[in-house]
């Protein structure tokens, strides 16, 4: 191999080794951002648990939209846990808005 395609093949491998560190800081920080926004029923579970119950309507759709993603993230070839991790908080926090809702 002359020295002109061993550059070539060195520049690519650099090129992906740098692509896959982006793209794996970019899925933390997705997932950080994903499970903020599950994480902000809160207010709605303690709205209802004080007799104010909430619309269970978005909630719910979250519950199952988690479930959705995180069944995605587990059945691909190679796990995506990233996916997995940032969706499966809305299943939890879906479920409790939903049932709390229901409860006062």
């Amino acid at each position: 191999m002359d020295a002109k395609k061993k550059s070539r093949l060195n520049q690519q491998q650099l090129l992906t080794t740098g692509e896959k560190k982006s793209a794996m800081m970019l899925g933390r920080i997705a997932s950080v951002f994903t499970i903020m926004m599950y994480v902000s029923y809160i207010p709605e579970i303690m709205a209802n648990l004080q007799g104010h119950p909430v619309n269970v309507l978005q909630p719910t759709v979250a519950a199952f939209n988690g479930f959705l993603w995180c069944a995605y993230a587990l059945d691909k070839r190679h796990r995506d846990w990233a996916v997995f991790v940032g969706n499966f908080p809305g299943i939890i926090f879906g479920i409790v808005t939903v049932v709390t809702a229901f409860i006062h």
